[in-house]
């Protein structure tokens, strides 16, 4: 394994060696297979599902690494922001959120909608981790290390509900919950 990697450092930039490269050749080969499937389906044509999947595929791979690149202290540094735009964001999909099969989800900008109750998701596990990071390991277990946390969760929670969107917020919570246990809250008194 280490010649491998050996090899690698030589062949690549540093920048792009220490990307896990065996786990984005198997999300690469997942994808493809469902870009086979979306062709078969569409009687062996690459339209109208397995170019677009195929683009959005790209484009998001791509993000993706790029967001890996981002030091792990400017995450830290930023989630409370990240998670108060993302709440703004919410707020404005109530007053100014296009409607579409009965439900306010998004905004757009242009030729760009965005959904930010799907960037909430991470946005609220980032928030609630670095609220508990913030505390002091002995307030944990105290009352105070719960509530505050879960009404940082209950805000986009209900925001989102109101769009409604019942899955979506059951996620932020389930996220947040997820986060509050691992940061070692008592389960119960």
């Amino acid at each position: 394994d280490s010649v491998g990697r050996a090899t690698m450092n030589n062949i690549l930039p540093a920048p792009l060696a220490v990307l896990p490269w065996r786990i984005l050749l198997l999300v690469c080969a997942i994808s493809g297979f469902g870009l086979v499937v979306l062709y078969s389906a569409a009687n062996g044509s690459i339209r109208p599902w397995a170019l677009s999947q195929g683009i959005r595929f790209c484009v998001f791979l791509a993000g993706s690494i790029a967001l890996s690149r981002v030091p792990l202290d400017w995450w830290r540094r930023s989630s409370f922001w990240i998670y108060g735009i993302l709440v703004i964001l919410l707020i404005l999909v109530e007053a100014v959120g296009g409607i579409a099969g009965g439900s306010q989800r998004w905004i757009g900008a242009g030729p760009v909608r965005i959904q930010p109750s799907e960037l909430m998701k991470l946005a609220i596990v980032l928030a609630t981790a670095r609220f508990y990071e913030i505390l002091p390991a002995a307030e944990t277990r105290r009352f105070g290390a719960i509530w505050p946390a879960a009404v940082l969760i209950g805000i986009p929670a209900v925001l989102v509900m109101m769009q409604p969107d019942l899955g979506t917020a059951l996620m932020i919570c389930a996220g947040g919950a997820t986060v509050m246990f691992l940061a070692g809250i008592p389960r119960s008194e």
